[in-house]
């Protein structure tokens, strides 16, 4: 109990479990905190206990999960972006259930009719009967909802899933690695993928039938797609997210704006940082990192954005310091041991 943002931790260990994977300890709340000890350690407090500790950590990226995967299991894991209902039906008719991350509408405090979150779902089953997928909930933000065996309809599952460009996790023994190839068909170039996110994005876009949040998830799919390509133009996926987020900010504040949605999706950092906007990364960041969206302020990406951009204008020791915040909030975070070697600066 008291764990708060552990959907991943614990979705990954039901997928882990799911194909005979035991752990440490063999029970899947163990899985859970094991693998919570690598992708969300938070702060660097050694007076906290573990639980504490992994608290300050609000998210865990899909490219933790299946690199926690591929380090440090016998199984293997891949992500990728766009995917649809007829895939993730192939997927669960094979046997390999895959995890997608999901946009959560919930009411929260008295002051706040309702909030906005991401949440992992690792999803088993479907019903084309009563056009509802079937998926195992971690959180239960309702009393009447179930954890096993949560149903979503088909629309609403799709809908949440767009806060989330259609990203999917599929877990697998590498054994069956082919067999799960041939299902994801052309899903399996991650390129491909991307592209294709960005044609369902455009799309979507084009199409006139989405409003509101739906919209803007939309536009901003657009900006995770373009940085996904890895085209050496970042300029576009910046000006997509200018325009996201100038139709963000145009919807009426009526609490159901993801004010959070940079928790979860770094996009935006890149394109700017990479187009030579960084004045821009650095207002963004300080943006994410205000107490009143971020308490405490315990996003290593957004310090590590932060901090390049610092480094790029010249503020040194700003740019070492903040860089060593985003190890504080969460230590041996990769990108950020990296860079400082890179700069000859001791973490």
């Amino acid at each position: 109990m008291g764990r708060y943002n552990y959907c991943g931790p614990s979705n990954l260990a039901m997928a882990l479990e799911y194909w005979g994977w035991k752990g440490e300890e063999g029970s899947l709340l163990a899985i859970r905190d094991q693998v919570a000890a690598v992708v969300k350690p938070g702060e660097d407090d050694q007076s906290k206990n573990f639980v504490e500790r992994g608290n300050t950590d609000v998210n865990v990226m899909p490219y933790e999960m299946v690199d926690y995967t591929n380090e440090h299991t016998s199984l293997r894991a891949l992500f990728r972006y766009g995917g649809d209902a007829d895939l993730l039906k192939r997927l669960i008719a094979a046997g390999f259930p895959p995890i997608t991350e999901k946009g959560l509408y919930e009411p929260l405090l008295p002051d706040y009719s309702i909030q906005w979150g991401g949440h992992y779902s690792f999803t088993t089953g479907y019903d084309d009967a009563k056009q509802e997928f079937v998926w195992q909930d971690s959180y239960l933000p309702k009393p009447t909802t179930v954890g096993k065996n949560a149903r979503s309809p088909y629309a609403e599952y799709l809908s949440n899933w767009r806060a989330f460009d259609y990203v999917f996790i599929v877990v697998y023994p590498p054994e069956r690695e082919q067999e799960l190839y041939q299902l994801l068909g052309p899903w399996g170039d991650q390129y491909w993928a991307a592209q294709h996110a960005l044609d369902i994005a455009d799309q979507e876009i084009a199409g006139g039938q989405l409003t509101g949040n739906d919209l803007f998830f939309a536009m901003f799919n657009r900006v995770t797609s373009l940085i996904n390509l890895q085209n050496p133009d970042y300029g576009p996926a910046g000006a997509a997210f200018d325009q996201a987020n100038a139709y963000y900010n145009s919807l009426p504040q009526n609490k159901l704006i993801p004010f959070r949605v940079m928790w979860y999706q770094t996009a935006p950092y890149s394109a700017y940082y990479n187009s030579g906007r960084y004045q821009d990364v650095i207002d963004l960041a300080h943006v994410n990192l205000d107490e009143r969206i971020t308490k405490p302020r315990s996003l290593e990406e957004s310090w590590f954005w932060l901090s390049r951009a610092e480094y790029a204008l010249g503020a040194y020791d700003q740019a070492f310091a903040d860089m060593r915040q985003a190890l504080y909030y969460h230590p041996n975070f990769p990108p950020a041991l990296d860079m400082l070697s890179l700069w000859g600066v001791t973490p």
